[in-house]
């Protein structure tokens, strides 16, 4: 009775600090405080529950050298109880012309980064995928499936829609070849839907992708969907689908700028700025709660109900929510704490250094070659191509200073 008795009044004094805390909590910061306590769970708990219910999860990473979302991805596929549930991890970054160089690296009898290389370097602007993180995403994989029967093994699928390099001799070429890219959300849709078989085999997957990608409703002025691989898969796979944005800074653009477009995802034709959500709120009630990783649905509470932010900002409708563009989200570290990828210089290598300098020379004009000699310090294309062949390690996050004050919902 009285073991019985300390532990009710232990519970009763750890009840009584919780609310004593909640207290002191800025009164416009105490809503959110109280849905990442009261309803928020570990992260990899709540991807287990998400997993049984839905056959696809779509991961938003925000950024594609965001370290941290890669090392949560590999803790899940090493997670027994995830990894023994696991079809496939279906890549954005890579295109379906990628596949049978993972097949080579997953069905080798050790893990040979080599095999490998040729797949991240399929790119639309020309360059080298060579974060690390994806290489070590690649080696968790293979080590799951190690403790996997072959018909059980994760098939990691690249799903974009492939660049032929080959076939691109000009600037004229590329730029006809960016013309498809429209259709590149409904590819990415259509490539997953099919390895899953219409979601009719009960296998299960995730997708580890980017920003819009994710979005499963966002609509245009018109009241239009602005159609999205996630939106696809919500509007004609209701349930099957479930999208996480994994926080980070957020993307805020605010103008359009009329000039060719460089790049397949058309930052340069926009003026942007990094923000933090709701002008820290976000942030402040992570660090109020703990900072401990936590995964909350974004349904009937204040951070689903913030307003959008995100791609679509210049042609959104207007009084959307970022519950409209995900599900739920996942908060892992303090932004001033999140870092870059390194990256994996060895995918340069010398046929490809060559290769390199050709799609340069595609795709810049000589006044540009130069200032891009002039920015790198190189004296040539080839000692700037060979720059790119060195490692370069993990780093803290570059953009986390473009950002305001944490404190500026105070004001």
């Amino acid at each position: 009775m009285k073991k019985i008795s300390t532990t009710f009044v232990l519970l009763i004094i750890w009840g009584l600090t919780g609310w004593l805390n909640a207290q002191h909590i800025h009164p416009k910061l105490r809503p959110y405080y109280q849905v990442l306590k009261n309803q928020g769970k570990p992260p990899i708990d709540f991807m287990l529950e998400k997993i049984k219910v839905h056959d696809l999860l779509i991961f938003d990473d925000a950024l594609h050298p965001a370290q941290e979302p890669f090392d949560f991805y590999k803790r899940l596929i090493r997670n027994p109880r995830f990894g023994q549930k696991l079809h496939y991890v279906f890549l954005e970054i890579l295109p379906v012309t990628a596949q049978r160089h993972l097949d080579a690296f997953l069905n080798a009898p050790t893990k040979s980064h080599q095999l490998l290389y040729p797949a991240f370097q399929q790119t639309f602007d020309g360059y080298a995928s060579n974060y690390k993180t994806y290489f070590d995403l690649m080696d968790a994989v293979w080590e799951a499936n190690q403790r996997l029967a072959t018909s059980d093994r994760i098939r990691v699928m690249g799903t974009d829609i492939p660049l032929l390099w080959a076939g691109i001799e000009n600037k004229v070429d590329w730029q006809n070849f960016r013309k498809i890219l429209k259709g590149r959300d409904y590819n990415l849709y259509r490539v997953i839907l099919d390895a899953m078989k219409d979601f009719k085999q009960g296998k299960k997957g995730i997708f580890l992708t980017n920003t819009r990608h994710a979005y499963k409703g966002i609509r245009n002025k018109q009241g239009q969907f602005h159609w999205n691989c996630g939106t696809f898969f919500a509007q004609n796979h209701p349930d099957k689908t479930y999208s996480i944005r994994i926080h980070n800074i957020s993307l805020d653009i605010y103008k359009q700028v009329k000039k060719e477009g460089q790049t397949a995802q058309g930052l340069d034709r926009v003026k942007y700025r990094w923000i933090r959500m709701e002008k820290g709120l976000w942030d402040a009630a992570f660090e109020a709660s703990g900072e401990k990783p936590v995964a909350i649905s974004l349904k009937n509470n204040v951070f689903g109900k913030a307003a959008y932010v995100g791609n679509h900002n210049l042609t959104a409708q207007k009084g959307q929510t970022i519950y409209d563009a995900y599900d739920a989200l996942v908060m892992l570290a303090p932004l001033e704490k999140l870092h870059f990828s390194g990256k994996v210089g060895a995918v340069y290598t010398p046929d490809f250094q060559q290769e390199m300098i050709r799609r340069l020379k595609v795709l810049n004009n000589p006044k540009e070659l130069k200032a891009l000699l002039h920015q790198n310090k190189a004296n040539s294309l080839e000692a700037y191509v060979a720059s790119l062949t060195k490692n370069t390690p993990m780093k803290p996050s570059p953009l986390i200073k473009q950002l305001g004050s944490k404190e500026e919902w105070k004001k």
